[in-house]
């Protein structure tokens, strides 16, 4: 029976990820593939992680991932390079070395510019949010403060608001990341029936705190979840 997956943010951990798609999931070309965003930054390697994406779909697995804030924070460099600084302090460094681009130097917009235009359109075409018939996936949260929350693609990116209003989801739960997470946290939401968030982010590339360095995967359907150590 075709599955229903989403996976936690990635980081970066290409081998983590690898690892986990393949030989934990297992997953098939008649499941579908949720990732909630952060495929990059911090990690060691954000590039090999896009290519595994890319090339997964043009393998003929539905993989349909989500927009997270350090997609977005790439994107808004490229368009302002105010945006530069922010970046960096949120590790833009690490993405810059896995496209080999000199990070020894200062870094300056145009180093981000020489980033290879097929990467940036895959991240420009990303939605901020998926609709499911009985879950909403987005990285990080909406902004049910106001009338239409899937006007407000900001919060989608960058909100920690624990704000949830059945009504305006149309009844469903919320899968997202953008927090990490202990495992015991996740799993106490997903089997909270009154729990309308699901944050799914394990912390993957946070090896240093002991209840992190998780990537993570829920079965949507069967409530499992797929836990792999992070392995970078």
């Amino acid at each position: 029976m075709p599955r229903r997956i989403a996976i936690g943010d990635v980081h970066g951990c290409l081998k983590t990820f690898v690892k986990l798609v393949e030989e934990g999931i297992r997953l098939t070309r008649e499941d579908a593939l949720y990732p909630v965003g952060d495929f990059i930054d911090r990690g060691p390697d954000s590039k090999g992680v896009l290519d595994y994406i890319a090339d997964m779909i043009r393998k003929g697995f539905h993989i349909v991932p989500v927009r997270g804030n350090h997609e977005e924070m790439l994107l808004e460099t490229l368009i302002d390079p105010g945006h530069l600084t922010s970046w960096i302090y949120n590790g833009a460094e690490a993405t810059l070395q896995s496209f080999s681009l000199n990070t020894e130097t200062l870094l300056t917009s145009e180093t981000v510019h020489e980033i290879p235009k097929k990467y940036i359109s895959l991240i420009e075409k990303l939605p901020f949010y998926i609709e499911l018939d009985d879950y909403l996936i987005v990285h990080a949260a909406f902004n049910f403060y106001m009338d239409d929350p899937f006007e407000d693609n900001y919060s989608m990116v960058w909100s920690r608001d624990t704000m949830y209003d059945p009504v305006k989801a149309g009844f469903r739960r919320i899968i997202h990341g953008h927090t990490p997470i202990t495992i015991d946290e996740i799993k106490t939401s997903i089997h909270d029936p009154g729990c309308g968030l699901i944050n799914i982010d394990g912390g993957c590339v946070y090896t240093s705190y002991p209840d992190l360095g998780n990537l993570v995967a829920f079965d949507l359907d069967s409530k499992e979840l797929y836990i792999q150590k992070n392995i970078e």
